[in-house]
């Protein structure tokens, strides 16, 4: 199932994102585990197969235009009801799964943008608190895959890593995804808001691993720069 990984294993996109902390903490097996979701299919009389359609929009993802060009496809396929943004979903975790794949980050943006965009237009009946999670999991998958590139791209990681909307971002979330809120803090850092993710991390009541490890290294970053 797309989005899923062995709970024993990591996947392409956690080893990514955990990998941006690979040189601060070594994460355990059994860490982040993105979560997947049962596809619906749907289609219309006349439309692509499902697989084409979602191919179609993917490729929207290449080139410099990328990201706005993939945004507005998955919008437009989704209020004319062609998509099913579950079926997106699964395919953004998917890529991000692919080795050297820039392309995915980007179409993992593009659909966090559109999901910020259609939010207040989805049927809370359709989606639950599962669906949601898959988005905050999308948005710290990519950010790993952007941060992790060689070399990394800070800036798409940044866009990224708090992607699609505040929906996701809950207090419960952070607590069952301390990488991704680990990774937030270092990048963050690196965009010059070091004070800001030390506050982040600071004001978790759960100080894990994760949490802890990015904090040293930050300070230890910031020390060398003061010449400490």
């Amino acid at each position: 199932m797309a989005g899923r990984i062995d709970m024993v294993g990591q996947s392409r996109a956690e080893r990514a994102r955990t990998g941006a902390l690979g040189w601060v903490v070594a994460v355990a097996a059994g860490g982040f585990v993105p979560l997947g979701l049962v596809s619906l299919v749907v289609c219309v009389t006349g439309c692509e197969s499902k697989s084409d359609r979602l191919e179609s929009l993917y490729s929207l993802a290449a080139g410099a235009t990328g990201r706005g060009a993939a945004g507005q496809g998955i919008q437009q396929a989704w209020y004319k009801e062609e998509i099913l943004l579950q079926d997106v979903l699964d395919l953004a975790h998917q890529r991000l799964e692919k080795p050297g794949d820039h392309q995915s980050a980007v179409f993992a943006l593009a659909l966090l943008d559109t999901i910020a965009v259609v939010e207040e237009d989805i049927d809370r009946a359709k989606v639950n608190e599962f669906f949601w999670t898959r988005v905050g999991t999308l948005a710290g998958n990519g950010a790993g895959v952007a941060f992790g590139e060689t070399p990394k791209d800070v800036a798409l990681a940044e866009k990224l890593m708090l992607g699609g909307t505040e929906r996701w971002q809950t207090d419960s979330y952070w607590l069952a995804h301390p990488d991704h809120d680990a990774l937030v803090a270092i990048i963050m850092h690196e965009r010059g808001q070091s004070a800001a993710a030390m506050e982040r991390l600071r004001s978790r009541p759960d100080f894990d691993e994760h949490r802890h490890a990015a904090m040293k290294h930050i300070e230890d970053e910031v020390r060398k720069k003061r010449g400490g």
